[in-house]
């Protein structure tokens, strides 16, 4: 600890200058730097969004155009190569909050129309993919059934 204290003490003005600017400029953009950097604007682009009476979502989405390779390059290039994971689990976040806000008596109340929305649309997708799979693709039956998921 001594020596990493003595490393320190004889930086010069120029070399302090030189490491504060790495770390807030982040050349080397660490991993946790960039997540907590993600939550924390995603968070506030939320908040504002909401005070102007848009969905937080919104700001989300705008934090990490902004945050992303095309404009100020922000993040960690290991977010980007797990990027597609962490839209996957962002998805699942949201469809869980959506799920726990419904309401069992709304449902109950609209009845048969709620399940025939959810189900119906579904049938006629995995239908239309196995109809079309072979006939297009040249998929075998179970194949083009698995095309869906």
């Amino acid at each position: 600890m001594k020596s990493s204290l003595g490393n320190l003490n004889r930086l010069g003005a120029d070399d302090f200058l030189s490491l504060s600017n790495q770390v807030f400029f982040m050349k080397g953009k660490p991993m946790l730097f960039s997540l907590a950097l993600m939550f924390l604007i995603g968070l506030g682009l939320g908040k504002i969004f909401e005070k102007i009476k848009l969905p937080k979502l919104i700001g989300m989405i705008l934090t990490g155009m902004i945050l992303g390779p095309h404009a100020l390059n922000l993040l960690d290039d290991k977010i980007l190569l797990i990027s597609s994971d962490l839209r996957q689990l962002a998805l699942v976040i949201i469809l869980i909050r959506a799920g726990l806000n419904l309401d069992i008596k709304d449902l109950k109340r609209v009845g048969r129309p709620a399940m025939l929305l959810s189900f119906i649309p579904a049938l006629f997708e995995i239908i239309g993919y196995m109809i079309l799979g072979p006939l297009l693709l040249g998929l075998s039956l179970v194949d083009a059934a698995y095309l869906e998921v």
